[in-house]
């Protein structure tokens, strides 16, 4: 049985680009995702008025990437009786000064292009990323009860780390990029370290129904919209796995695979929505060609 009788949802994004949401579940409040970390204060402000100054109870990440988890050291400095739920990978990550300076030169580009509110976010200001901790870690691969009504489910494919929250007690499945990003009335491929992983992750969507989805970058699918989206997203996939692979047999290079991408995809659907800076996307792009044409030849 689904009790909806709390559900409740805030989006307490602190710039646009790196949402992060509240959810309310019974007596508890998670954050999913943080955002950028020259975005952290804004969105610790943001928090502190959603919540009257208490903080959440748990932040919930789905991977360690720049736009999800960049805040995360930050927030937990602000609300230290917050609980940091990461992957056992995301944990690794964060512990490698190549991935955090990668994370630094993504958030700079990311200033540059969508400037947020908080006039020392170019300063670097709410950058922490080299303090980051878990309290609790998911080990993966298999389902993983984080928080009473709340499980963590393995989603890998859009990067290795990549985990799905389940609010058992909602019926909401806070979803991950594995399974893609809707913009625009399209779901947008984002898989990047695995083609059938992304296909298996679509595929336990289904499996579990959710009533209500929670997608990264986009906020709230109810109703068809939520319990069509696996297979939306699973069409997605395969179109842009044809996308690829018929370009790299019809002779095009990678760089020329990336421009057709960077047209068919970002120009089209990605950057009338202002949520992904153009260098995280070419990143993106220039990591998933090579893989996923090795994985279907």
């Amino acid at each position: 049985m689904i009790n909806k009788t709390n559900f409740n949802i805030k989006e307490v994004t602190g710039c646009l680009g790196g949402e992060c949401y509240l959810v309310v579940s019974g007596n508890k409040t998670v954050l999913c995702d943080t955002g950028f970390s020259f975005a952290a204060p804004q969105a610790a402000s943001n928090i502190a008025e959603a919540t009257g100054g208490a903080g959440p109870d748990y932040i919930a990440l789905t991977h360690a990437h720049y736009d999800h988890a960049g805040g995360a050291a930050y927030l937990k400095s602000v609300f230290g009786n917050a609980a940091v739920i990461a992957n056992s990978l995301s944990a690794d990550i964060f512990a490698r000064p190549g991935a955090l300076r990668v994370m630094r030169e993504l958030n700079a580009s990311a200033v540059e292009e969508a400037p947020c509110r908080d006039p020392d976010a170019s300063r670097g200001h709410g950058d922490m990323l080299d303090r980051f901790k878990a309290d609790i870690l998911v080990p993966g691969p298999e389902d993983y009860t984080v928080a009473p009504d709340l499980v963590a489910i393995a989603a890998p494919g859009h990067t290795r780390d990549t985990t799905s929250y389940y609010f058992e007690d909602l019926g909401l499945l806070f979803a991950t990029e594995t399974t893609g990003v809707v913009a625009c009335g399209a779901v947008v491929p984002t898989f990047i370290t695995s083609y059938a992983q992304s296909l298996d992750a679509a595929s336990r969507m289904e499996e579990i129904a959710a009533p209500s989805i929670l997608s990264p970058h986009y906020g709230l699918l109810s109703g068809d919209d939520a319990l069509l989206f696996p297979a939306r997203a699973r069409e997605a996939c395969e179109v842009f796995a044809d996308f690829v692979l018929s370009r790299h047999q019809s002779g095009m290079t990678y760089d020329e695979i990336v421009r057709a991408i960077h047209t068919a995809y970002y120009d089209a659907l990605l950057l009338p929505t202002g949520k992904q800076p153009l260098a995280a996307f070419i990143t993106n792009a220039k990591a998933v060609i090579p893989r996923l044409i090795a994985e279907l030849e």
